[in-house]
């Protein structure tokens, strides 16, 4: 990867985080031509580990290049599990990616990689066509694909969630299990919905398919980033 040029970013927009820097550096490198910004959250998390900033952007790139969709769409608030256990939470805006906080596991590998595979699941929901045009939805091959994704994310918060409960954090456990039932329940919903959609032809519901299928991307998301073990 080649070297990173730095640049420094001052906004006062950090006054609530007190002791930590207001500056924000602003790499501009050969990372699919992305800008690549410190919050000062994330600047000051990066200096509590064992990773120099150069290091951590190795790992980034590794992914970026890994899987260049990360660079072609935009996206909020993404969980994006990183190597050795690191990860990141980042947001990106046409040319410009914002990391939000960095940091390491500290839990057993087998609940990291569920947590992991969940978060890998949410982008793929992330990016279904039906979250930009709910009028897809009348291709019944397009609401299956979705659907078939979908339980394969529900039952990826399953399986975290039994993580969980091995390692003992009751109220991760609790959250988790309210918002993977949330999940569920839309996912019933949408596929009664749709039912009724095939049988009225009535494409009025195609709306309010969409909306109970965001639901369940909606109660996943809020498992990853503010019920997610890995802090």
């Amino acid at each position: 990867m080649q070297n990173a040029k730095l640049t420094i970013d001052s906004k006062n927009n950090a006054a609530a985080h007190k002791g930590v820097s207001l500056e924000t550096p602003r790499y501009e490198q050969a990372l699919f031509g992305l800008q690549i910004v410190y919050t000062d959250i994330a600047r000051n998390s990066l200096s509590l580990l064992p990773l120099s900033e150069q290091q951590f952007m190795d790992l980034l790139s590794i992914e970026f290049k890994s899987h260049p969709l990360f660079s072609q769409i935009d996206y909020e608030s993404l969980p994006l599990p990183l190597k050795n256990g690191y990860f990141a939470v980042l947001t990106k805006a046409n040319d410009k990616v914002t990391l939000e906080t960095i940091n390491k596991s500290g839990i057993k590998k087998k609940l990291f990689d569920t947590w992991s595979k969940m978060a890998r699941l949410y982008f793929q929901a992330y990016r279904l066509p039906f979250r930009s045009n709910h009028n897809i939805l009348i291709q019944e091959k397009e609401f299956q694909r979705t659907l078939k994704l979908l339980d394969e994310l529900i039952v990826a918060a399953q399986a975290y969630i039994y993580q969980t409960q091995v390692a003992d954090d009751t109220n991760v456990r609790i959250a988790c299990h309210e918002l993977k039932q949330r999940a569920s329940k839309a996912r019933m919903s949408a596929e009664f919905l749709y039912l009724k959609y095939t049988r009225t032809n009535d494409s009025s519901i195609l709306g309010s398919i969409a909306i109970q299928l965001d639901l369940i991307v909606s109660a996943i998301h809020k498992i990853l980033v503010e019920y997610n073990v890995p802090k």
